[in-house]
């Protein structure tokens, strides 16, 4: 399992490729009160914060987490600690007994005293050694994210880390629901890069719309990677990325091919409702 907060976008770039390469499940920590866009402002809101001891309140909730050995547990350095919202999701959650390989991102301050403080908060989980990353390095960590995995199960801390070809060469599956007031559509994810950037954004609520007379529309947060992810070929049901717009596509006709439309998985469920979608959905990790 993959937690992580991200503010900036540098540790969710560091998350993604964990889940990438891992195919790990992933939990998104965000604030029910949105953090400004304004850095400046942002600096001295988290400075207010630490200096209070504040416990921001999550958004959404981490269900089933007894059946996770590991958690990957991903922050930025803010002010030399953690954002107050990592203790939030420490106070909230018992991970005795698990393994935390922690990640940090920074401008050059490294992991400064986190490691005692997740100590102190989960004094009976084994914390491995962790990943530190700069911010220009955390834009593309797939390499040192890499090096990193290969070290933790060679090491002292000797984690099993699952890979994404845990069967031959067959990627696992993952599963997204799409939620709406006219009901529930389940996608299987195919593995790419872009449905796991997908997924690393999830929980999102957001806006879908009419596109065409063949199908629904939203707009992730973030634009998606689509480093060596196919192209859409399936036809109604298919979930697609057009990477021009940054609008993910929930088809329930057929299609053209495009070659920046990119395939991110299939409805395995409830596909008839798609066209029946409107205002506001929903999209969370299947269990």
């Amino acid at each position: 399992m993959v937690v992580y907060f991200s503010w900036s976008g540098n540790t969710e770039a560091v998350a993604e490729a964990i889940v990438q390469q891992t195919g790990a499940d992933v939990f998104r920590i965000q604030p029910e009160t949105p953090y400004t866009d304004d850095y400046d402002a942002l600096l001295d809101i988290a400075k207010e914060e630490q200096a209070e001891g504040a416990r921001p309140a999550i958004s959404g909730r981490l269900e089933n987490l007894e059946q996770y050995d590991v958690v990957f547990l991903g922050f930025p350095n803010w002010w030399g600690d953690m954002p107050m919202i990592l203790y939030t999701f420490l106070d909230e959650y018992d991970l005795s007994g698990k393994t935390i390989a922690p990640f940090v991102t920074s401008g050059g301050s490294g992991f400064s005293g986190t490691i005692n403080a997740i100590e102190s908060a989960e004094p009976d989980a084994a914390i491995t050694g962790g990943l530190s990353l700069g911010s220009s390095e955390a834009r593309e960590p797939e390499q040192a994210v890499a090096d990193w995995l290969q070290g933790l199960e060679s090491g002292e801390s000797g984690i099993k880390v699952m890979t994404n070809y845990d069967k031959g060469d067959e990627k696992m599956a993952a599963k997204i629901i799409v939620q709406s007031e006219q009901g529930q559509v389940t996608y299987e994810l195919n593995g790419s890069a872009a449905a796991s950037s997908l997924r690393g954004q999830l929980p999102l609520s957001l806006a879908v719309e009419d596109f065409s007379t063949n199908e629904k529309i939203f707009y992730p947060t973030q634009a998606l990677d689509t480093t060596d992810s196919p192209l859409a070929k399936g036809g109604a049901g298919t979930l697609a990325y057009y990477a021009p717009w940054g609008d993910a596509v929930m088809f329930y006709g057929d299609f053209r091919e495009n070659p920046d439309l990119f395939e991110l998985g299939t409805a395995t469920e409830r596909a008839d409702i798609i066209s029946k979608m409107s205002g506001t959905i929903t999209i969370l990790a299947a269990e």
